[in-house]
């Protein structure tokens, strides 16, 4: 097969529009379903690009050239089918339909790969060079993207982008004339002309804390749906009472200026009768309502961090319904990651408050959600780190859990510093709202113990307010509490007494504070257990299968193939991690992060070739074992950048990530597509047979970067890419002490 730079192109628009897919995907999944469901079923999906380059193995007549156009439009039209069935269908089997509608559109995309790379093994390093770079230019392109269009409409037009990479593979064929008007007409007319492509949250399959809300009367007045997430505006006509969800799940209350009464007893008023800060920091304020108590509280200057914009647009536009909380003159407001942007502000604050910061927006990367990042030990030390003398954090929760484990990682934080559990507990105080229908908690630490002559203002203070105090040394202690006040019972004890959940004090490495179940969640256990039969089948369908082999150490090749797979998407998986405080906002994050790796990855690649043929020798152990020589010096040298840069410019930041990840990125782009070349020179149905493994294992790689960081912490997911590449690099270097397979001259283009 001749290659043109056409093709190169519909390689990376196809990969543009994949990837774009899978964000855009995310976001929607995320309104309609659970964060933890969202990660599954888009694992599933993506598992797609592997089954369908299996089916290119098991029949070669389907990886023919003429087939590339009609694939990549049958990934452009499934799209449109997996919007119709979001759409149109709300019952139960909604779940079931999607799942499949999901997998379809990554099928065809590993069928049109496969099929490219196949009759081409020669080309592997440009079309894998475009292929990654079309990947990052969607990674690029997906925060603009879902800026302007939101989650319904960014997957829609994904599939413009997937139907129009079929124009780019041939000339002389129907499908392209038919399928991309077909999806451009359904973009216009069922968003730009009729709006009848609509999500429905009052009617979702799976129901919500807001559709319960619309199925009672209340009113949906706005809503906004960008990178982050969706959010809506709620309003319940008896009492004028409005809302915000984000995603349909986190509700927070948007204060009503006219009506304090409602709003003033909230237990959140309680950090600021205690003291009245001269200034405060306020993470994710949400609708306004910890603006407005502490405006009522007499707070001079209130700083404001929070991490959804659309939620300080709306508030903004309800302008004479809040009494102006979001444009007040003494606050300042920062669309930002709460705790990225407290290490960037050069001053200190009489009240550090965080109240019910929870989003369930999911995010591409699984479990790591956002917010986790500000209940863990190490958040405790910067805000500790941030208070004035006698200053205090104040945090409200939901339940008694998440009180607890707050509480115990707020001790933690303290006994870091060198004090004892027993004086740690003195530094904090927990109490109760019992008027609401879920009783609500409010953990206070002090930066100085609280001494037996304060203890009684604190519990009289809050019982003027009818507020319960579960927890002030000196006045209210209760088991086991007071046996840690006592020294007689150590925090490790409670932790192991907690009954059969898991309330011990989460860390920047494990920072999952919200997830209480012992081991692994059930759906993630049950989704390990399937993909571990399935390729545990796959491989032994694989052994079992006669072939003959001009160099027999060909045969081991998927394990090469394995090794890279796993070890691309756990390394990515822990520099998404260890970058996204340092940059801040977790969309800027995803899109700097990934954009540099797939773009360098690309330009890795492509000089792959050159590199090859001018060492005159095999380079498939060297480049795996240079990806982890740069793993560890990454991991060396990354700290001492973050902490010389933390409270930089938003550029500065930038440009650092981007220069820390680039030299890694260009290695890491290499080995692949040397291999395909390695391979293809020997068996086109290896290189078929490399696309499968690395799709699997891809997914293989990001369930297992999810289950070592649940178990052990993000710090064993940087471990596995490291065992991953080494044991990518043995097999490289024993394959070279076979007669060498050398690089023939590529094909020219057309």
């Amino acid at each position: 097969m001749r290659l043109s730079i056409r093709h190169h192109l519909g390689v990376a628009l196809l990969s543009c529009g994949g990837l774009v897919l899978e964000i855009s995907l995310t976001r929607l999944l995320s309104a309609l379903y659970f964060y933890h469901y969202v990660y599954t079923v888009l694992s599933l999906a993506v598992l797609g690009i592997g089954l369908g380059a299996a089916l290119a193995v098991w029949r070669p007549s389907w990886r023919t050239p003429p087939h590339l156009t009609r694939y990549a439009g049958l990934a452009g039209l499934s799209v449109t089918g997996l919007v119709l069935v979001v759409v149109l269908v709300t019952s139960s089997s909604q779940r079931a339909l999607l799942l499949l509608a999901l997998s379809i559109p990554y099928f065809f995309l590993g069928l049109c790969l496969t099929t490219l790379f196949s009759n081409a093994p020669k080309r592997s390093s440009s079309l894998y060079a475009a292929d990654l770079i079309g990947a990052g230019t969607g990674a690029l392109l997906a925060v603009p993207w879902l800026n302007a269009l939101g989650g319904l409409d960014g997957v829609l037009g994904s599939a413009v982008l997937l139907a129009a990479a079929s124009l780019l593979f041939t000339r002389r064929h129907p499908w392209p004339v038919l399928v991309l008007p077909l999806t451009v007409g359904l973009f216009a007319a069922g968003n730009l002309i009729f709006g009848w492509l609509q999500l429905d949250l009052g009617n979702l399959a799976v129901p919500k804390p807001i559709t319960s809300r619309l199925e009672t009367g209340h009113r949906l007045e706005a809503s906004r749906w960008d990178a982050f997430a969706r959010t809506d505006l709620i309003r319940d006509p008896a009492s004028r009472a409005r809302y915000l969800y984000i995603d349909g799940g986190a509700a927070s209350l948007v204060p009503d200026a006219s009506q304090r009464a409602l709003w003033q007893g909230d237990i959140g008023s309680l950090p600021f009768a205690l003291r009245r800060p001269e200034n405060a920091l306020i993470i994710g304020p949400g609708g306004g309502l910890d603006i407005a108590l502490a405006l009522a509280g007499q707070t001079g200057q209130i700083t404001a961090v929070e991490i959804n914009p659309q939620s300080v647009k709306l508030v903004r536009e309800l302008e004479e319904y809040t009494g102006n909380v979001y444009a007040h003159d003494d606050v300042e407001v920062l669309i930002d990651e709460g705790r990225s942007a407290l290490r960037r502000l050069e001053k200190r604050f009489d009240l550090i408050f965080l109240s019910h910061v929870i989003s369930q927006a999911a995010e591409r990367s699984g479990y790591a959600l956002s917010e986790n990042d500000l209940y863990t030990v190490e958040a405790f030390h910067d805000y500790l780190d941030h208070l004035t003398p006698g200053g205090q954090i104040a945090v409200k929760l939901y339940d008694e859990l998440t009180l607890t484990r707050a509480l115990i990682t707020a001790i933690r934080a303290l006994t870091d510093r060198g004090l004892s559990e027993a004086a740690a507990a003195r530094h904090t105080a927990a109490f109760l709202d019992p008027r609401q229908n879920s009783p609500v908690p409010l953990l206070i630490i002090h930066q100085e113990a609280i001494t037996p002559d304060r203890a009684p203002m604190l519990t009289d203070t809050a019982q003027v307010l009818g507020f319960v105090p579960l927890f002030v040394p000196g006045a209210v202690a209760r088991a086991p509490l007071d046996g840690l006040l006592a020294g007689t019972v150590s925090l490790s004890e409670i932790i192991d007494n907690a009954g059969g959940v898991d309330i011990s004090p989460t860390t920047d490495s494990r920072p999952f504070f919200y997830l209480f179940e012992l081991g692994l969640p059930r759906q993630l256990r049950v989704f390990l257990i399937g993909l571990t039969l399935f390729i545990v089948l796959a491989s032994a369908l694989w052994a079992l299968t006669p072939r003959s082999y001009e160099h027999p150490k060909l045969r081991w090749s998927p394990l090469y193939f394995s090794g890279l797979g796993i070890g691309f998407m756990t390394g990515e998986i822990a520099l998404l991690h260890e970058t996204r405080l340092f940059l801040g906002h977790p969309t800027l994050a995803l899109s700097v992060v990934l954009g540099t790796l797939l773009i360098a990855g690309g330009a890795g690649s492509a000089l792959s070739t050159r590199l090859s043929k001018w060492t005159k020798r095999s380079l498939l152990g060297l480049t795996p074992l240079l990806v982890c020589a740069l793993f560890v010096l990454w991991a060396l040298v990354w700290p001492a950048m973050t902490d010389a840069l933390t409270g930089a410019a938003d550029s500065v930041r930038i440009a650092a990530v981007v220069a820390g990840t680039i030299p890694l990125a260009l290695c890491l782009g290499m080995p692949f597509p040397l291999a395909l070349t390695h391979v293809g020179q020997s068996d086109q149905g290896l290189v078929a047979l490399a696309w499968a493994v690395n799709g699997v294992m891809s997914v293989a790689g990001s369930l297992l970067a999810t289950v070592l960081a649940l178990s052990l912490g993000f710090d064993a997911v940087l471990v596995a890419a490291l065992i991953s590449y080494g044991l990518a690099a043995a097999y490289g270097f024993w394959k070279q002490g076979e007669a060498r397979v050398g690089l023939a001259a590529p094909d020219r283009p057309m």
